[in-house]
């Protein structure tokens, strides 16, 4: 049973974050080069590591940067020549630092919620504020959102049992007991099992 005394205005605002994130990251794939969107994106880690100490008291070794530096340099070594800026793209590359901060926001938003909520509460009150905003700005963004495709309606099913239910789930539910740097760092292997 959902207890909104339990759930204070951080899901508010990781809802409003979460739901600014989706829609500036498919923008940023339209707007930017091809791969770097993604790789910005991947940003939320830093976001997350710089905030962690002064949030949670989470004490943050140099070692770590060092782990983080080279999961970074992996990502710029995969990436290759794309790797590279080209200023009439410069808007979509700005939207993908605007996921990662978002993003890693959300995280943090997430991580302070697990002190007091569980996955269950987090992902309900989550998805309740957010629908609204990604709603609008698929219809601002012309999107259909009807279809009499079976398939079509499989697919979003899946999506939202795979995506949002486990994935998100789970990633709520590490929140609760590991570090906040630690589990953003885990997170960078997200773009391998998605490719």
């Amino acid at each position: 049973q959902l207890h909104w005394t339990k759930v204070d205005a951080s899901v508010d605002v990781g809802a409003t974050v979460w739901g600014a994130a989706s829609p500036a990251d498919e923008a940023d794939d339209d707007l930017a080069l091809l791969e770097l969107p993604s790789s910005l994106a991947n940003f939320a880690s830093l976001w997350v590591t710089l905030w962690a100490g002064r949030l949670f008291d989470e004490r943050i070794v140099p070692s770590f940067f060092v782990a983080l530096g080279l999961a970074f340099a992996g990502g710029a070594i995969l990436m290759g020549a794309s790797f590279r800026l080209n200023p009439e793209r410069l808007f979509g590359d700005g939207l993908s630092l605007l996921t990662a901060i978002s993003y890693g926001s959300y995280m943090l938003t997430v991580k302070k919620l697990r002190e007091t909520c569980s996955p269950q509460e987090i992902m309900a009150w989550s998805g309740l504020f957010a629908v609204p905003l990604m709603l609008a700005a698929a219809l601002a963004n012309g999107e259909t959102m009807g279809t009499t495709q079976l398939n079509v309606w499989l697919m979003l099913l899946g999506l939202a049992l795979v995506s949002h239910f486990a994935g998100q789930g789970l990633i709520a539910y590490a929140f609760g007991h590991l570090p906040a740097a630690l589990t953003s760092l885990n997170l960078l292997l997200q773009p391998v099992f998605a490719a």
